[in-house]
C-alpha cells in the first residue's frame, strides 16, 4: 500500500514538493526516509533533475541512514559523474560505503576508480557484502583489461575482488 500510494503521489505535478518537504523535516526519521525514497522514485522513474539536485544535498546528512539511502537513490538517478559519492566510500557507516559503491558501479563512472580500489583495499575482505560492492563497483568501472592487471596488486583484497569481477564478466583473463 506505501508503495503504491508513493508511485501515485510521484506521478503528481506537486510531488516535488511533498517529497522535499517530508525529506527536510527532523522530527520522524521515517518519514524522512519516505521522502527521499519518493526523490529516488521521482529520479529514476521520471529523470526528474530537481529530485535528483535535492538528493545530492542530503548526501551530507548527520544520519548515515539518510546518506545510504540518497546514495542508493542517486544510483539509479541521472548523475553521469560518480564524483560526489566518492567521499561516501571513506564513510562511517559500512552501508553507507556498499551503497555508495554498488551506485558508482552503476553510473560508470571510471574517475572514481581509484577511491573504490582504496575502499576494497582498506575493508581487507574482512566484510563480505564491502566486498560484494566493491566488485560491483569495478565492474561498473573497468575493463576486463584493466582488472587482469589488478590480479598481480600488492593487496590480497584487490587481488580477490578482480578476480571474482573477471569471473562474473565471464572473461578468459
Amino acid at each position: 500500500v506505501r508503495l503504491r500510494a508513493q508511485l501515485h503521489l510521484a506521478d503528481r505535478p506537486e510531488s516535488l514538493s511533498v517529497f522535499t518537504g517530508a525529506a527536510n523535516q527532523q522530527i520522524n526519521p521515517i518519514e524522512r526516509l519516505h521522502g527521499i525514497w519518493g526523490l529516488g522514485m521521482m529520479a529514476r522513474k521520471y529523470k526528474n533533475q530537481g529530485a535528483t539536485f535535492f538528493l545530492t544535498q542530503h548526501l551530507k546528512n548527520n544520519d548515515p541512514r539518510v546518506r545510504s539511502e540518497v546514495a542508493k537513490a542517486l544510483g539509479e538517478s541521472t548523475l553521469k559523474k560518480s564524483d560526489l559519492l566518492v567521499p561516501l566510500l571513506s564513510d562511517g557507516s559500512p552501508r553507507g560505503r556498499a551503497l555508495a559503491a554498488i551506485s558508482i558501479g552503476r553510473i560508470g563512472d571510471t574517475t572514481a576508480l581509484p577511491a573504490v580500489l582504496e575502499m576494497i583495499k582498506m575493508n581487507g575482505n574482512e566484510d563480505p557484502v564491502l566486498r560484494h560492492a566493491g566488485v560491483m563497483a569495478l565492474l561498473g568501472t573497468s575493463t576486463d583489461q584493466y582488472l587482469s592487471t589488478l590480479v598481480r596488486n600488492e593487496s590480497d583484497a584487490i587481488r580477490h575482488s578482480s578476480v571474482i569481477a573477471l569471473r562474473r564478466m565471464g572473461s578468459p583473463k
